[in-house]
């Protein structure tokens, strides 16, 4: 009694439709699923697809910005595999998953700045709106894709050891203003991110971990 609707909603909203597309051609897979369910996964990852232009282009807008104001930020969670992909050196062995927001986590100080000069270059909010969580500020958004600038990884409370994560940041060969933690730290985060969210994502935190 396997409920297909309801296991391609939770493929399509842990953002994997396009990493399991050819899998959806698979004789053992079309004697049995249902023709909804690979129908229902082929629109999602098309969406994928065009979501994901859309933030490699918010990835380098946010690498010039920060280039241009002299720092240098950590890109978290599927930005973080997407960075890598489009300006480092990206050794998964399974294909990246789509990315929801972009996450970018700069000090305290600097977040400001960086509002600042996206609101410049055309993004959607105010200087003055107040944060929306206690570890980042307002979302931005441009081209219906959102970006969260961090000044913490995650709230103080999980105790994640943060100053020893973001010392072992990586910047990106291609775009060195843009960083991402090492793998220990891009572990250690999917896996507690995701027990922050009572593990509503945990198949996409487990691909994150495998990539």
């Amino acid at each position: 009694d396997f409920d297909w609707r309801k296991s391609a909603d939770y493929l399509a909203s842990c953002s994997l439709a396009r990493a399991i597309s050819p899998v959806l051609d698979y004789p053992g897979l079309k004697r049995w699923a249902p023709s909804f369910f690979v129908t229902q996964l082929r629109q999602a990852a098309l969406i994928e697809g065009i979501r994901d232009l859309a933030q490699r282009e918010t990835l380098r807008h946010l690498g010039i910005a920060l280039s241009s104001i002299g720092y240098t930020g950590v890109l978290l969670k599927g930005g973080a595999l997407l960075g890598r992909e489009l300006f480092g050196d990206s050794h998964g062995t399974i294909p990246r998953r789509g990315s929801g927001d972009i996450d970018i986590v700069v000090s305290p100080a600097v977040a400001p700045l960086l509002r600042r000069e996206l609101l410049n270059r055309g993004y959607s909010g105010t200087a003055t709106q107040l944060r929306t969580g206690p570890h980042h500020l307002a979302p931005l958004s441009l081209n219906g894709v959102t970006v969260e600038i961090h000044t913490r990884i995650m709230p103080a409370f999980w105790g994640l050891p943060e100053l020893e994560m973001l010392s072992c940041a990586t910047p990106l060969a291609g775009m060195p203003s843009l960083a991402t933690l090492d793998d220990e730290g891009m572990i250690l985060h999917a896996a507690v991110h995701s027990t922050a969210h009572l593990f509503s994502h945990g198949v996409r935190a487990v691909w994150d971990v495998a990539c």
